[in-house]
Order: C-alpha cells, then structure tokens, then sequence
C-alpha cells in the first residue's frame, strides 16, 4: 500500500473515531480511568417511569459498548498504520483485500479469518 493510500485511510479511521467519541458524548460521560457511564435521565417515581428509565439504561449501555469496541478498533487500526503493519490480516499475515478496507477501513483481519472468528472456528 503507497502512503497515499495510507493517508486516506488514516484520515478516514481518525474520522471515524471522533464521530464516535462525539456519539458517546451525547449518551455517556467519562471517568477518570477512561470508563463510560450512561447519562441518567429522570422520567418520575411511577413504576411505568422506572420501567421506562431501565430500558433507556439498558439501551444506553449496550450502545456504549458497541462504541466503546469500534473505538479500540479504531485504535488498533490506526496503531497499525503507526507500525508499518495496516492491511495486513492479525490472524494469518495475509495481505487484507484493499476492498474490504475500503468498505471497512478499521478491519483486522482478512475476510477468509473474519468469517472463522464469527463461526468460532478461530
């Protein structure tokens, strides 16, 4: 990959990450030890509040989590760039087809790897 290509895509994953920084700052505050926490909102004492308030937490949290993992991802991919070592698969070393990195700048891994960790073969 030339360092063109390589400026895109580190452009891209820097733009990634603070869109998603941004989202979580809309839901979650963060602590001193790098931790989110879901923002609380008080909807009353009635227990169809209290209801309503777990679920908006509940929601809140799961989509903290999912940002939380696409900004390690984010990270990683950009360490990568950082090392020498951007498109190349972290399971098997293969060269990670550059449409697949287009599609998915932050991917780790080669598509033949991706679809083992998701049936668990890996």
């Amino acid at each position: 990959m030339n360092k063109a290509e390589l400026k895109k895509f580190k452009e891209i994953l820097i733009k990634q990450k603070e869109e998603t920084i941004e989202k979580l700052s809309q839901i979650a505050t963060k602590d001193s030890d790098g931790d989110y926490t879901a923002l609380h909102e008080e909807y009353g004492s009635a227990d169809e509040d209290n209801a309503t308030e777990l679920s908006d937490q509940l929601d809140k949290n799961s989509l903290i989590n999912s940002f939380v993992k696409d900004l390690k991802q984010y990270e990683k991919a950009l360490n990568k760039i950082e090392k020498g070592t951007y498109g190349k698969c972290d399971h098997c070393s293969k060269k990670i087809d550059k449409k697949r990195l287009e599609y998915f700048p932050s991917a780790l891994y080669c598509s033949e790897c991706q679809r083992k960790i998701e049936k668990d073969v890996i």
